[in-house]
């Protein structure tokens, strides 16, 4: 009987060492679900420190798992060095800058580096401030943040042109008074979002086993693409439908609930109706939200700058979300990113508006394609040597000493 007893204890101990096992592999190999953000009163949604997870990517999109772990500030990037010991760029943007669908060898943030490296012959650190969904106005109130506490000596904002415009409509973050001044506001959260962000969290506290159980049997990968889907979906109908829901809502009715953190869209009301309220809104207050990230630089005597990248939508011949000239005839494929230089000539803020290097370089190389509007790692690559190139011939780097 003692042996029985003590044969059942080994196997019990064994199948229990693993079971643990397993589910610290699948947990750190495996593409299960893992929350990644937090809804946040200032930001409304804020990475999670040392949060981990891997990505599958669409087989479009070349089918690769990408690994994004975060470092203590919740950032995809190594622990700035604490004291500084070089020169410090931060670079703030969304999820072009955070870069889940590419290595972090090859995200822009890392590729800027070693370009300014090499360009200035000097040593520098460039901290990863980008966080996926994130509008310029989160940016802004994050740059705020991390002014002291990082205290860099140059800012580099990546505006993504296919969507941030709409991002200030979404986020609610700020308005404009009767004088046009920009207000800080304070959005509430909607209930379905709280649901959804209190289900993720039931979700991630699951063993990875059953994790991996229900990825298995319900499937959580990227949805399959459907051939044909870019000939029959209305999706510039969808986009000019939602920018004057979002318009009405934020600005007519005056609805100060925020609904989702990563759900945009192409602002086509711009690129196609520059003259419709909902574009003038939002040029606007874009207009305001950038002067006021540039007075806080020149605050604190820091050089800012901005690259613009242009959306695949505009410029990829063969993206699934295309528009039709003929259709919209007043649609210009340079006007999200001529509005974006516009602005910021306007108040004075050094940038680099990408595109005619992208057209150079064959702009369908540069993004993951299909449905996917993100850059992949030669996009990264080129706008990350661009804007070092910039920052040298402008004396914007290296500091002065």
């Amino acid at each position: 009987m003692s042996k029985l007893l003590a044969r059942a204890a080994v196997a019990l101990v064994s199948t229990a060492v693993g079971l643990a096992l397993a589910s610290w592999a699948a947990q750190r190999w495996l593409p299960l679900p893992s929350m990644m953000f937090e809804l946040d009163e200032h930001l409304l949604v804020r990475p999670i420190p040392h949060a981990r997870r891997v990505l599958p990517l669409a087989a479009g999109a070349g089918g690769a798992w990408i690994e994004s772990r975060f470092n203590s500030l919740g950032f995809r990037a190594r622990e700035p060095a604490d004291p500084k010991r070089s020169p410090r760029v931060l670079v703030l943007g969304d999820s072009l800058v955070m870069a889940e669908t590419s290595p972090l060898e090859q995200t822009f943030a890392v590729r800027l580096e070693e370009h300014l490296r090499t360009e200035c012959g000097s040593e520098v650190e460039v901290v990863n401030a980008g966080v996926s969904g994130y509008g310029t106005d989160q940016e802004c109130l994050l740059l705020e943040s991390l002014m002291k506490p990082l205290a860099p000596d140059l800012v580099v904002l990546v505006i993504c042109a296919h969507n941030d415009f709409g991002d200030l409509l979404r986020d609610k973050l700020f308005r404009l008074d009767n004088s046009e001044k920009l207000v800080e506001q304070h959005p509430g959260f909607a209930p379905e979002l709280l649901e959804q962000f209190a289900l993720a969290r039931r979700t991630d506290a699951r063993p990875a086993l059953l994790k991996a159980y229900d990825r298995l049997h319900i499937g959580e990968g990227p949805r399959p693409e459907r051939p044909g889907e870019s000939e029959t979906a209305p999706y510039i109908e969808w986009y000019l439908r939602g920018a004057q829901e979002e318009y009405d809502e934020f600005v007519t009715l005056r609805n100060g609930v925020f609904r989702t953190p990563f759900e945009d869209f192409y602002d086509a009301d711009i690129s196609i109706r520059p003259e419709s309220p909902s574009a003038l809104f939002k040029k606007l207050l874009m207009e305001k939200v950038l002067a006021r990230m540039r007075e806080d630089c020149k605050a604190a005597g820091i050089p800012f700058f901005v690259a613009v990248v242009p959306t695949s939508v505009d410029i990829c011949p063969t993206f699934r979300i295309r528009v039709d000239p003929a259709k919209y005839p007043t649609w210009s494929p340079t006007r999200l990113t001529d509005t974006l230089a516009g602005i910021l000539e306007r108040i004075a803020v050094p940038h680099l508006d990408l595109t005619p290097s992208f057209r150079a370089a064959g702009p369908e190389k540069l993004y993951l394609g299909r449905g996917d509007f993100h850059w992949n790692g030669a996009g990264a690559e080129l706008g990350a040597a661009k804007s070092a190139e910039f920052l040298r011939k402008n004396a914007l780097w290296p500091p002065r000493k």
